[in-house]
Protein backbone atom coordinates (compact mmCIF):
# COMPACT_ATOMS: atom_id res chain seq x y z
CA UNK A 1 0.00 0.00 0.00
CA UNK A 2 2.62 2.60 0.73
CA UNK A 3 3.93 1.60 -2.79
CA UNK A 4 0.88 2.32 -4.14
CA UNK A 5 0.74 5.58 -2.50
CA UNK A 6 3.86 6.83 -3.45
CA UNK A 7 2.73 6.31 -6.85
CA UNK A 8 -0.16 7.91 -7.29
CA UNK A 9 -0.80 10.19 -4.61
CA UNK A 10 2.53 11.41 -3.30
CA UNK A 11 6.46 12.60 -4.06
CA UNK A 12 6.67 13.68 -7.80
CA UNK A 13 3.49 13.45 -8.43
CA UNK A 14 1.33 15.59 -6.59
CA UNK A 15 2.93 18.88 -6.88
CA UNK A 16 3.03 18.70 -10.59
CA UNK A 17 -0.92 17.88 -10.34
CA UNK A 18 -1.56 20.83 -8.21
CA UNK A 19 0.17 23.35 -10.31
CA UNK A 20 -1.55 21.77 -13.43
CA UNK A 21 -5.19 22.27 -11.36
CA UNK A 22 -4.09 25.36 -10.17
CA UNK A 23 -3.89 27.16 -13.79
CA UNK A 24 -6.77 25.11 -15.01
CA UNK A 25 -8.57 26.90 -11.89
CA UNK A 26 -6.84 29.94 -12.01
CA UNK A 27 -7.67 30.32 -16.20
CA UNK A 28 -11.83 29.31 -15.62
CA UNK A 29 -11.93 32.05 -12.80
CA UNK A 30 -10.58 34.58 -15.07
CA UNK A 31 -13.23 33.52 -17.59
CA UNK A 32 -16.02 33.79 -15.50
CA UNK A 33 -14.80 37.39 -14.74
CA UNK A 34 -13.82 36.81 -11.14
CA UNK A 35 -10.56 38.66 -9.76
CA UNK A 36 -7.45 37.05 -8.71
CA UNK A 37 -3.95 38.11 -7.30
CA UNK A 38 -1.33 38.22 -10.47
CA UNK A 39 -0.24 34.19 -10.64
CA UNK A 40 3.00 35.00 -9.54
CA UNK A 41 1.76 36.95 -6.36
CA UNK A 42 -0.31 33.92 -4.98
CA UNK A 43 2.18 32.47 -2.15
CA UNK A 44 1.44 28.48 -2.05
CA UNK A 45 3.50 25.74 -2.11
CA UNK A 46 1.77 22.48 -4.74
CA UNK A 47 3.61 20.13 -2.10
CA UNK A 48 1.69 20.87 0.53
CA UNK A 49 -1.55 23.30 -0.46
CA UNK A 50 -4.30 21.94 -2.51
CA UNK A 51 -4.88 24.40 -5.39
CA UNK A 52 -8.59 24.60 -5.11
CA UNK A 53 -8.17 25.99 -1.30
CA UNK A 54 -5.07 28.43 -2.41
CA UNK A 55 -7.48 29.69 -5.70
CA UNK A 56 -10.71 30.08 -2.88
CA UNK A 57 -8.37 31.65 -0.39
CA UNK A 58 -6.95 34.39 -2.87
CA UNK A 59 -10.60 35.07 -4.39
CA UNK A 60 -11.77 35.90 -1.14
CA UNK A 61 -9.24 38.69 -0.90
CA UNK A 62 -11.41 40.67 -3.42
CA UNK A 63 -15.24 41.74 -2.03
CA UNK A 64 -15.97 42.67 -5.68
CA UNK A 65 -16.52 38.49 -6.39
CA UNK A 66 -19.28 38.60 -4.05
CA UNK A 67 -21.53 40.02 -6.67
CA UNK A 68 -19.71 37.83 -9.21
CA UNK A 69 -20.00 34.32 -7.77
CA UNK A 70 -23.15 32.34 -6.33
CA UNK A 71 -23.67 32.93 -2.93
CA UNK A 72 -23.04 29.46 -1.78
CA UNK A 73 -19.57 29.43 -3.63
CA UNK A 74 -18.86 32.80 -1.85
CA UNK A 75 -20.06 31.62 1.49
CA UNK A 76 -17.63 28.67 2.34
CA UNK A 77 -15.27 26.06 0.07
CA UNK A 78 -17.18 23.35 0.42
CA UNK A 79 -19.58 25.25 -1.72
CA UNK A 80 -16.59 26.22 -3.97
CA UNK A 81 -15.11 22.73 -4.08
CA UNK A 82 -18.14 20.76 -4.14
CA UNK A 83 -21.21 22.10 -5.87
CA UNK A 84 -18.76 24.10 -8.69
CA UNK A 85 -15.40 22.51 -8.66
CA UNK A 86 -17.06 18.78 -8.85
CA UNK A 87 -19.69 19.59 -11.07
CA UNK A 88 -19.12 18.35 -14.72
CA UNK A 89 -21.53 21.05 -16.08
CA UNK A 90 -20.09 24.16 -14.72
CA UNK A 91 -17.66 25.92 -16.20
CA UNK A 92 -14.81 25.46 -12.86
CA UNK A 93 -15.10 20.93 -13.19
CA UNK A 94 -11.59 20.05 -13.84
CA UNK A 95 -11.05 16.39 -14.61
CA UNK A 96 -9.07 14.87 -12.70
CA UNK A 97 -9.83 11.28 -13.46
CA UNK A 98 -7.00 10.62 -16.12
CA UNK A 99 -4.53 11.40 -12.89
CA UNK A 100 -5.84 9.36 -10.52
CA UNK A 101 -6.51 5.20 -10.18
CA UNK A 102 -10.38 4.30 -10.86
CA UNK A 103 -12.66 3.26 -7.93
CA UNK A 104 -12.10 -0.40 -8.93
CA UNK A 105 -8.78 -0.10 -9.17
CA UNK A 106 -8.36 1.73 -5.63
CA UNK A 107 -10.84 -0.52 -4.03
CA UNK A 108 -8.73 -4.12 -5.24
CA UNK A 109 -5.83 -2.26 -4.04
CA UNK A 110 -7.00 -1.99 -0.57
CA UNK A 111 -8.82 -5.48 -0.54
CA UNK A 112 -5.05 -6.87 -1.64
CA UNK A 113 -4.00 -5.40 1.57
CA UNK A 114 -6.11 -7.05 3.59
CA UNK A 115 -8.16 -3.82 4.38
CA UNK A 116 -11.63 -2.54 4.00
CA UNK A 117 -13.03 -0.10 1.48
CA UNK A 118 -15.39 2.17 2.59
CA UNK A 119 -17.43 4.56 0.47
CA UNK A 120 -16.68 8.48 2.67
CA UNK A 121 -19.62 11.06 2.89
CA UNK A 122 -21.78 10.15 -0.06
CA UNK A 123 -24.52 12.96 0.68
CA UNK A 124 -22.08 16.03 0.38
CA UNK A 125 -21.50 16.10 -3.45
CA UNK A 126 -24.10 19.31 -3.82
CA UNK A 127 -24.20 18.51 -7.93
CA UNK A 128 -26.00 15.23 -7.38
CA UNK A 129 -29.33 16.05 -7.54
CA UNK A 130 -30.90 12.26 -6.79
CA UNK A 131 -28.44 11.60 -4.18
CA UNK A 132 -29.95 8.10 -3.22
CA UNK A 133 -29.38 6.70 -6.81
CA UNK A 134 -26.30 8.14 -6.53
CA UNK A 135 -25.30 5.77 -3.30
CA UNK A 136 -26.96 3.58 -4.23
CA UNK A 137 -25.21 2.45 -7.66
CA UNK A 138 -22.61 2.96 -6.14
CA UNK A 139 -23.36 0.26 -3.47
CA UNK A 140 -24.84 -1.77 -6.19
CA UNK A 141 -22.43 -1.65 -9.19
CA UNK A 142 -18.49 -1.53 -6.83
CA UNK A 143 -17.49 -4.13 -4.40
CA UNK A 144 -17.10 -2.04 -1.32
CA UNK A 145 -17.11 -3.36 2.32
CA UNK A 146 -19.44 -0.51 3.52
CA UNK A 147 -20.45 3.34 3.83
CA UNK A 148 -19.73 6.16 6.12
CA UNK A 149 -22.81 6.67 7.90
CA UNK A 150 -21.79 8.89 10.91
CA UNK A 151 -20.87 12.72 8.87
CA UNK A 152 -20.28 16.26 10.53
CA UNK A 153 -22.98 17.89 8.52
CA UNK A 154 -24.85 14.73 7.57
CA UNK A 155 -28.73 14.99 8.81
CA UNK A 156 -30.54 12.36 10.95
CA UNK A 157 -32.42 11.41 8.09
CA UNK A 158 -29.19 10.78 5.99
CA UNK A 159 -27.74 8.90 8.72
CA UNK A 160 -30.66 6.56 9.23
CA UNK A 161 -31.10 6.11 5.69
CA UNK A 162 -27.08 5.01 5.70
CA UNK A 163 -27.45 2.75 8.52
CA UNK A 164 -30.58 0.99 6.93
CA UNK A 165 -29.15 0.66 3.67
CA UNK A 166 -25.74 -1.34 5.61
CA UNK A 167 -28.24 -2.96 7.25
CA UNK A 168 -29.94 -4.14 4.25
CA UNK A 169 -26.85 -4.89 1.99
CA UNK A 170 -24.81 -6.12 4.81
CA UNK A 171 -22.06 -3.38 4.59
CA UNK A 172 -19.82 -2.03 7.49
CA UNK A 173 -20.85 1.30 8.98
CA UNK A 174 -18.01 3.79 9.36
CA UNK A 175 -18.33 7.76 10.82
CA UNK A 176 -15.45 10.83 10.68
CA UNK A 177 -15.31 14.41 11.07
CA UNK A 178 -13.85 15.33 7.71
CA UNK A 179 -10.75 16.86 9.48
CA UNK A 180 -8.07 18.55 7.00
CA UNK A 181 -6.18 20.89 9.62
CA UNK A 182 -5.62 24.01 8.35
CA UNK A 183 -8.16 23.34 5.25
CA UNK A 184 -10.69 23.36 7.22
CA UNK A 185 -10.49 25.57 10.25
CA UNK A 186 -14.17 25.20 11.38
CA UNK A 187 -14.11 20.99 11.58
CA UNK A 188 -12.19 19.67 14.94
CA UNK A 189 -10.59 16.79 14.62
CA UNK A 190 -13.18 13.61 16.32
CA UNK A 191 -15.93 16.50 16.60
CA UNK A 192 -16.31 17.69 13.33
CA UNK A 193 -18.92 21.16 13.81
CA UNK A 194 -19.17 20.00 17.55
CA UNK A 195 -22.15 17.59 17.25
CA UNK A 196 -20.61 14.49 15.48
CA UNK A 197 -21.33 10.87 17.69
CA UNK A 198 -20.23 8.06 16.31
CA UNK A 199 -21.03 4.44 18.09
CA UNK A 200 -17.78 2.90 18.34
CA UNK A 201 -19.75 -0.10 18.41
CA UNK A 202 -19.69 0.12 14.93
CA UNK A 203 -16.06 -0.67 14.77
CA UNK A 204 -17.14 -4.57 16.58
CA UNK A 205 -18.58 -5.16 13.08
CA UNK A 206 -15.50 -4.98 11.39
CA UNK A 207 -13.60 -7.04 13.72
Amino acid sequence: MNNWMREFYKDKQRPALQLKYFNLLYDKCKKMNLILSKKEEIQWNPEKDWASFTIYSDLKKYKENKNRMPEDMWEEFSGFNRKYCANPEHILYIDKSGDYPTLEQTIEAIHECGGLAFMPHLFIYKWVTDKTKFIEDIVNNYNIDGLECYYTDFTEEQTNYLIDLCNKKKLYKSGGSDYHGLNKPKISLAKGYGNLNINKEIIDEWK
